[in-house]
């Protein structure tokens, strides 16, 4: 089963899979001031962004927010939650794009693997790129392919980058969230220029529903399952 079909059925069996979070993370607060672009007309990009509601975030500061997510339930659920009124349009050679009146929303319907900054609507450029569980969810023998889709997006010498990392013990099965560690982002991001600017690693389970918790604990066999989120850039 691909990571799409995987996603796809995490979503199509709810509409809050335990990996959505329905509050503002806090580390996008906690490094906001080195995270966000100083030039407001620089968007950022959320990959596999599901319903994160940082997208309302983000807009209501005044920044374009682009999205890439593989599940247009997701993004019914997004635009009806977040009171976005998006639409919907074709984009050529690729797929969807569901777009608020001005554009400055826009979240692409398709897989990422087949995503390029070709196929935005209006010409950006991408002042901040934030993983919240993209690189974890995708198929590990995904990951170079995955930097390879992502340079693409990351040409401003002022990008940024946040990577949020799951370290945990799941002995029923690997993931998704996988395990990837920090110095494989490291190695990939510093071939784009980027150095660690911010960390942060969360308590065990910390951040997580309790539903979810109980729920790695008990079918998963996981006795640790720790956030870890990377702020990198390029100065």
């Amino acid at each position: 089963m691909s990571y799409m079909d995987k996603w796809n059925a995490m979503w199509n069996k709810t509409d809050d899979p335990g990996f959505h979070r329905p509050e503002i993370v806090p580390q996008i607060t906690h490094m906001g001031s080195r995270l966000l672009p100083a030039d407001k007309s620089a968007a950022i990009f959320i990959p596999l962004c599901g319903k994160t509601p940082e997208i309302k975030y983000f807009n209501d500061l005044g920044y374009t927010v682009i999205g890439l997510e593989g599940n247009e339930k997701a993004i019914q659920l997004l635009s009806e939650e977040q009171n976005l009124h998006l639409t919907e349009s074709q984009v050529a050679g690729f797929g969807k794009v569901f777009t608020n009146g001005d554009k400055s929303v826009q979240i692409y319907s398709g897989d990422l693997f087949q995503f390029s900054k070709g196929h935005l609507v209006t010409d950006v450029e991408i002042g901040a790129v934030i993983d919240k569980g993209s690189l974890v969810a995708v198929d590990p023998n995904m990951k170079t392919k995955y930097f390879e889709v992502m340079k693409e997006f990351v040409q401003s010498p002022n990008c940024r980058y946040m990577m949020f990392l799951i370290e945990h013990d799941m002995k029923s099965r690997p993931g998704p969230p996988h395990n990837v560690s920090f110095q494989y982002v490291a190695e990939e991001l510093g071939k784009f220029g980027f150095q660690l600017l911010a960390s942060e690693k969360a308590n065990n389970f910390e951040g997580f529903a309790e539903s979810e918790m109980n729920m790695l604990q008990e079918t998963k066999d996981a006795t640790f399952f720790i956030e870890c989120v990377y702020l990198f850039g390029k100065n």
